[in-house]
């Protein structure tokens, strides 16, 4: 039971951390891509209508864009010089605006640029990486941190979780083994006698 209370988490963090490093090169994608074309998705109801926008490297919320809406849920493609990302776009001055960040409240725009949000989903999978960086080198169990120091059975004995850098031990002595065994490794080639006597031939 200690063993799986160890290794779900560690399990967890890695599926998250995958998700969250598919999601940021999407967000590199789409943020290379608004430059080019402009995602908008438009939402109304009976009392407003508001539309979101994906345009040159913003993500906008544009609110109140229809004073008189109908009921409905539609997604359409635009130019991204025609999409409106900042109060500036409609001739106004920005309320605040900082790296790319707007909060505009006086014509209902508020905007977010892409760099950040891919830079939050980096944030998971770089901590994960240096993590497991760090307990590799450090000789620990990469899940639950665990002093290996003198392991030699490549499972943790806390939480019993597989090492790589055991399995990768295991198996260059093994592929060791092997060439030794047929002589590969082996100066006078005693371990082969059908090289050996090719040599006494010579």
């Amino acid at each position: 039971m200690r063993g799986r209370a160890f290794t779900l988490p560690s399990f967890l963090s890695l599926l998250v951390s995958s998700l969250s490093l598919l999601l940021c090169a999407a967000t590199v994608l789409l943020w290379v891509r608004s430059y080019s074309v402009a995602d908008c998705l438009y939402r109304g109801t009976c009392e407003r209508g508001d539309e979101i926008h994906l345009a040159r490297g913003s993500l906008a919320l544009d609110l109140l864009v229809i004073s008189h809406p109908k009921r409905e849920w539609r997604y359409h493609q635009e130019d991204p010089r025609d999409v409106n990302v900042s109060a500036s776009d409609e001739g106004e001055l920005p309320d605040a605006r900082f790296l790319g960040f707007e909060w505009s409240p006086s014509v209902n725009l508020f905007a977010i640029p892409l760099w950040f949000v891919a830079a939050t989903t980096l944030v998971l999978p770089t901590h994960c990486f240096l993590r497991k960086a760090r307990t590799g080198k450090s000789g620990s169990c990469t899940a639950c941190g665990y002093n290996l120091t003198g392991n030699v059975s490549g499972i943790c004995p806390e939480c019993g979780t597989p090492q790589t850098q055991h399995m990768w031990a295991n198996t260059a002595e093994a592929i060791k083994g092997t060439f030794l065994f047929f002589g590969a490794m082996d100066p006078e080639n005693r371990n082969v006698p059908f090289i050996a006597g090719r040599r006494g031939r010579r």
